[in-house]
């Protein structure tokens, strides 16, 4: 019985191992990609509104690269650390 139970949770860990894995490539490719979006961009216009009133809208120019090099190196930095786990996993354990 035990032993039939030990096999189910370790089922079920790597199952759970896997979910997480591959939303941590989800996550840092669309860091990555939103890095390099805004990077690029390196500013856009928005709308606001002027000291509180609905009708008077401003626009503004937002600077969007500081932005960007954050989600970049976040992304680039955890696409790394999810290589090194795929090696890991696929090395032949001992």
């Amino acid at each position: 019985m035990s032993i039939s139970n030990e096999g189910n949770q370790k089922l079920f860990l790597t199952q759970e191992t896997r979910l997480f894995h591959i939303l941590g490539w989800a996550v840092a490719s669309v860091s990555t990609a939103l890095g390099v979006f805004f990077v690029s961009a390196q500013s856009t216009v928005v709308w606001d509104k002027n000291y509180g009133s609905e009708d008077l809208y401003t626009s503004r120019v937002i600077d969007l690269e500081p932005v960007g090099l954050v989600l970049l190196g976040a992304g680039i930095l955890s696409l790394v650390a999810l290589c090194i786990v795929e090696v890991l996993l696929r090395r032949p354990r001992q």
